[in-house]
């Protein structure tokens, strides 16, 4: 181990047990962490909130991201690392901005500058859908409605580049037409989902009198009740107001509104940045959250935070890595508009992917499971009752063996895709014989699964947990369906699931 700068370490592998950690690199052929004496976790990603409250309280140089373990020079992919990257991590946060604007070849230098302006923020704006909250409430609402497929299709169209956001959004409302009581009932039965350590974090935030806001492209009717549970005042909501006539029917949304439209530095998130800055003078404003409309509004915001603490799939996530994830993301919409099978979907998926055995096991490495709270307990309390605990998924058996090692399931009890590579680590397919790789009847996919087990293995009460339709079709055969609803909140798995939870918790306690 070696010093970097003050408080911040590099060690080796084999000395992960000999501290807390911050940071891992990216490095795919070896990683090597740094440390902080004073951190708690370790951390790949910006993938849950407590990072953000960690870092924010640490005052020191950020992390720094190396290979060498020499003791005369800090390298970075074998290459001198140059020394304006320590220079960096030093410089007021006015210069750490420009930094941060100018640095395009070298993005850790990019990151360390980021990092320097985070934590001399004085306002910070946070996205709503998918990053305060763990829903998409726009979605949410259209699904209330009964018109959930016609407004996805709507969104795919605005998300294909083939309508303006401000055009979609016309478009989605006129679909949906809701009621002002209709309105109310949604807001009413379906409560605030919050993103976990959102609450300490703006805690945090406010604690060292940091403005921060809620920008959304959403329902101001929606945001104010997140608003209230993280006491931000509703001055510092900025989303869209949908109107009503005097019998309290759909008549409109406010176009003045700044969130109604996007396309240009002057409206939506980045033309209520820009307005921010004017207004109230901040000197390093941070725009949080985890699509394209939030990433634009920097500039005028000073930097952008991507969040992907709520991102629902691994295998987009995948895509990202590989570099295809919009393509990708557009074929998983037409899966579920439902104008492909799952198998025509995941053939097409992959066919854009295309990973090889060496892509496959970098993203493996670099992305370790990210367990959802209180799943390690439930899973030992079901082993110390002798109750087989199995693994069922659609995605990619690779990326699911790392999750069974942590909670102790054998490999054999791990359903799940096969990627086929040939000689030469190249992809050649995917195992069309695992009942994981279809849908759409009781003798394959996660029905066949449930069904298989309870032929061979002659259960009588076999469980299925999950968050999404398919889960839901595996019953019957499974005796029974749990809906999660801890990590997402699908409208269809809240109205067909006869058991719902939002924690694992609540399984536990169930069993003591």
């Amino acid at each position: 181990m070696f010093k970097v700068a003050h408080n911040v370490y590099a060690v080796d592998c084999s000395q992960v047990m000999a501290g807390q950690f911050d940071r891992v690199s990216l490095d795919p052929i070896r990683l090597f962490f740094v440390i902080r004496n004073d951190t708690a976790r370790i951390s790949l990603r910006t993938l849950a909130f407590n990072k953000y409250v960690q870092r924010l309280r640490l005052l020191c140089v950020p992390t720094l991201l190396v290979r060498s373990t020499d003791s005369n020079t800090h390298t970075t992919q074998g290459r001198a690392m140059r020394p304006e990257l320590l220079k960096v991590a030093q410089l007021p946060s006015s210069a750490a901005r420009t930094a941060y604007n100018s640095v395009t070849k070298n993005d850790l230098e990019r990151e360390i500058a980021a990092k320097r302006i985070w934590r001399n923020a004085d306002a910070v704006c946070f996205d709503v859908d998918s990053t305060v909250c763990q829903d998409e409430a726009v979605d949410e609402l259209a699904d209330f409605l009964g018109v959930g497929d016609e407004v996805t299709k709507c969104t795919q169209r605005a998300m294909n580049g083939s309508m303006s956001f401000r055009e979609a959004l016309t478009q989605r409302l006129n679909i949906m037409r809701p009621s002002f009581q209709q309105l109310e009932a949604y807001a009413i039965t379906h409560p605030p989902l919050l993103t976990p350590g959102i609450r300490e974090l703006v805690a945090e935030l406010h604690r060292r009198h940091i403005d921060v806001y809620l920008v959304s492209g959403g329902f101001r009717r929606l945001i104010l009740p997140v608003a209230r549970l993280l006491n931000i005042p509703k001055e510092n909501v900025f989303a869209n107001e949908i109107l009503f006539d005097n019998m309290g029917n759909y008549a409109g949304f406010d176009k003045s509104e700044l969130t109604s439209d996007s396309g240009s530095k002057m409206v939506g998130k980045a033309g209520v940045c820009g307005l921010l800055k004017r207004r109230m003078g901040y000197e390093n404003l941070v725009m949080v959250g985890d699509g394209a409309t939030d990433m634009e509004a920097s500039p005028p915001a000073d930097i952008f935070i991507g969040f992907a603490g709520n991102q629902d799939e691994a295998v987009d996530e995948l895509a990202d890595f590989l570099g295809v994830g919009d393509e990708v993301t557009k074929c998983t919409q037409r899966a579920m508009n439902g104008s492909m099978s799952f198998r025509e979907a995941l053939t097409q998926r992959l066919n854009i992917m295309r990973p090889s055995f060496q892509q496959l096991e970098a993203y493996a490495i670099t992305h370790p499971p990210l367990l959802t709270p209180g799943i390690r307990e439930l899973v030992a309390e079901l082993h110390r009752r002798h109750i087989d605990v199995y693994l069922v998924s659609g995605g990619f058996r690779r990326l699911i063996l790392p999750v069974a090692r942590l909670l102790n399931i054998p490999k054999e009890n791990v359903f799940a895709n096969e990627i086929l590579f040939d000689n030469m680590g190249n992809y050649a397919g995917f195992d069309k014989s695992e009942l994981t790789s279809d849908s759409g009847s009781k003798m394959v996919g996660k029905a066949g699964v449930c069904g298989l087990l309870k032929r061979r293995m002659g259960y009588e009460n076999l469980v299925m947990v999950g968050d999404g339709a398919t889960d839901m079709e595996a019953s019957p055969p499974a005796d029974i369906f749990i809906g999660f609803a801890g990590n997402q909140c699908r409208e269809s798995v809240k109205r067909g699931a006869p058991w719902l939870v939002y924690d694992f918790d609540t399984l536990r306690g169930q069993l003591l």
